[in-house]
């Protein structure tokens, strides 16, 4: 379920990024594409950041992105509009991406994969053109930890020949 941002809950590496996103905003809304965003400072999160475009006939487009996202996607989306991926994949991403459009602000959303064994953060922060028009948003999505399964052993009186 899609969500403002609380950056208690995101994973540490989204956290620095959003602090990197609200550090560029300008008095009028979200950081300036070009001006403000820096692809050298975005090392960090090149792996599991994608940049997706709203185009003039309001499709959404993965411009780019990064090689940790085939995880999360299961394919390789560089270039690909939404609407040649299948729903099951996407999910509820076209909606959350066009909330960030529309609001100019961050928005996180938590996924389940269709599999239900991974579990993702997915954070959209929008950037607006030099016109203060926003189309183009950069998803970062890091999986949460998996947690071992630990097998419950029996409980037991040990006994020193079971240590040798």
């Amino acid at each position: 379920m899609p969500h403002r941002t609380r950056k208690q809950y995101l994973p540490e590496p989204m956290i620095g990024f959003l602090d990197y996103w609200v550090e560029r905003m300008g008095p009028s809304g979200p950081p300036i594409r070009n001006a403000d965003f820096s692809p050298n400072a975005l090392k960090p999160w090149l792996g599991h950041l994608a940049l997706i475009e709203r185009g003039e006939d309001g499709d959404l487009r993965f411009r780019l992105a990064g090689t940790k996202l085939l995880k999360r996607f299961g394919q390789e989306l560089t270039g690909k509009s939404f609407r040649d991926i299948d729903v099951v994949v996407l999910g509820d991403l076209e909606k959350v991406v066009m909330e960030a459009i529309a609001t100019a602000a961050p928005v996180v959303q938590h996924v389940v994969l269709a599999d239900e064994r991974q579990k993702f953060h997915d954070l959209l922060a929008p950037l607006a053109n030099v016109d203060g028009q926003v189309n183009l948003v950069i998803l970062v999505s890091y999986p949460e930890p998996v947690m071992p399964i630990v097998a419950e052993a029996p409980v037991g009186r040990v006994q020193s020949s079971d240590l040798s």
